[in-house]
């Protein structure tokens, strides 16, 4: 069985989403592309950001850089590199200010800006004369900026329509300058007052339908979820809100009391977790709303399931992860201190105790299906405990719910939890070591303007198998060199 990994999206070779707090941003691990803030650090804001997301980069006299020579093999203006067409952006929020705030640049190369005198987003290929977009483009609000040249034409994008364009130099300028995010160079020179959020590098032209599309989601848009997964909750939105992360035919979650958006106790590298408590605070999804396919749903039985998340708990005492009437059960502090319990069917599987409080713990639970007749919990990415479940998996009409065992709060996580989902298929062994180790977003598949996976695999890496199915009994699945990166409160991805 080949280990599933993801593969970028064709050429996107620079993917910023702003998440992290001050410090090195490399939300982009997939890549390897790394930024580092200069001169000063840039901070995390929760409060000026795009709707539906965690935060956003809060840029006043600093930047973000990356180093020449660090730059991926064909990014545009590499020195010694060939670039025929590329496209780069982001969504900026500038404020009030003067002069010129650079908001993507690589010096001589290329050049995204926003001009205090005018209003208006900017954009400049190599040494030639900047273009301008035709709409004034007012400060404190978020706006979706482009430039995309495709080898003649460089064009200037707002909000996924062409505001500007002319014929460009039938060539880049390569050299040795840093690709810079909201500053000119390294020292900080015409820095951004203002945000910045969900960056991007493409060492391709995208097509206009492409741009479009980025310009509603960000580079989110060029991945879809792989097969089975019909839940995803990476508690980044606000409290009062829907948990709808990566949404597409998958179940909202909806608050029940207030699980509001904290940023204290959460992984390095991601954004926020959703805090749960002692007050009504759960999350919930009628049986209705749940998709076809989705674990316990009551218009039919699955077939097979998994279902996890992160989870921080605050205290010792019992508490329920996940509920759906009497189909499932997950517990902590079941049937003892310190221990999991799953209650599959009324049939108790419960895992060794001596897990304490006070850490994050990835805990998953999984159903291999009639034909195996099989519950395992796994924990930390290894499998620790399975034993013989029913072997029927009847829906019923109760509510989904996340963080409690009633809407009434029975049993709250009192804690946190992060990166929740739910898969309508038996997650083999190496994919759950997989999300354990970089998270959910390594199993997202690449897709293009059509919708289509691209088969061609990014150099050096694996193509995903999206119909990649648990392994028969009795046949090998191989080893997973690595594991344990995100223990703790280790990496997302």
């Amino acid at each position: 069985m080949t280990l599933i990994t993801v593969s970028p999206s064709k050429d996107l070779v620079g993917w910023w989403k702003m998440d992290e707090s001050s410090g090195t941003r490399d939300d982009s691990g997939m890549l390897a592309q790394h930024l580092s803030p200069v001169p000063n650090a840039v901070a995390q804001s929760t409060s000026v950001k795009r709707e539906g997301v965690a935060s956003a980069g809060q840029f006043a006299t600093d930047g973000l850089q990356l180093v020449d020579s660090s730059l991926a093999a064909g990014f545009p203006g590499k020195n010694g590199g060939t670039t025929s067409a590329f496209t780069a952006g982001c969504f900026v929020h500038p404020v009030a200010g003067s002069g010129s705030d650079y908001i993507i640049c690589k010096d001589s190369s290329f050049l995204l800006y926003y001009a205090h005198t005018g209003t208006k987003i900017s954009a400049q290929f190599g040494v030639a004369a900047a273009i301008a977009a035709d709409a004034v483009t007012a400060t404190a609000k978020w706006w979706c900026a482009a430039i995309r040249w495709d080898g003649a034409e460089f064009s200037l994008w707002i909000n996924g329509a062409k505001q500007a364009a002319v014929t460009a130099a039938t060539s880049m300028v390569h050299n040795t300058n840093p690709f810079v995010i909201g500053a000119q160079d390294g020292a900080g020179t015409n820095f951004l007052a203002g945000y910045v959020d969900d960056a991007f590098v493409f060492a391709r032209a995208l097509t206009d339908s492409e741009m479009k599309k980025i310009s509603m989601v960000g580079a989110t848009a060029f991945f879809a979820p792989s097969k089975g997964l019909l839940g995803w909750w990476s508690m980044d939105e606000a409290a009062g809100s829907i948990r709808y992360d990566w949404s597409p035919g998958m179940a909202h979650l909806v608050e029940n009391g207030s699980v509001p958006q904290q940023t204290v106790i959460f992984h390095d590298g991601v954004a926020s977790a959703g805090k749960f408590s002692t007050t009504p605070s759960c999350l919930k999804c009628l049986d209705g709303d749940l998709p076809a396919g989705f674990p316990w749903k009551n218009s039919g039985p699955a077939i097979e399931w998994t279902i996890g998340m992160w989870v921080y708990h605050d205290s010792m005492a019992d508490a329920c992860l996940v509920k759906k009437g009497a189909a499932i059960e997950m517990r902590w502090g079941f049937p003892g201190s310190g221990s999991y319990g799953l209650l599959f069917n009324n049939s108790l599987i419960a895992a060794p105790s001596g897990y304490t409080s006070g850490v994050w713990r990835h805990v998953v639970i999984r159903w291999r299906g009639e034909d195996d007749d099989i519950a395992d919990i796994l924990i930390d990415g290894a499998k620790l405990v399975g034993g013989s479940a029913q072997a029927t998996n009847a829906g019923n009409a109760n509510e989904f719910i996340v963080g409690a065992q009633t809407t009434l709060n029975g049993l709250p996580v009192n804690g946190y939890i992060d990166e929740a989902f739910a898969y309508s298929r038996a997650l083999a062994d190496q994919e759950i070591l997989e999300i354990y180790n970089n998270g959910l977003e390594s199993f997202l598949v690449p897709t293009f303007s059509d919708g289509n996976f691209d088969g061609a695999p990014a150099k050096g890496r694996k193509i995903p198998k999206p119909n990649l199915k648990y392994p028969a009994r009795g046949q090998r699945t191989g080893g997973v060199s690595g594991g344990g990166r995100r223990k703790g409160s280790g990496a997302r991805w």
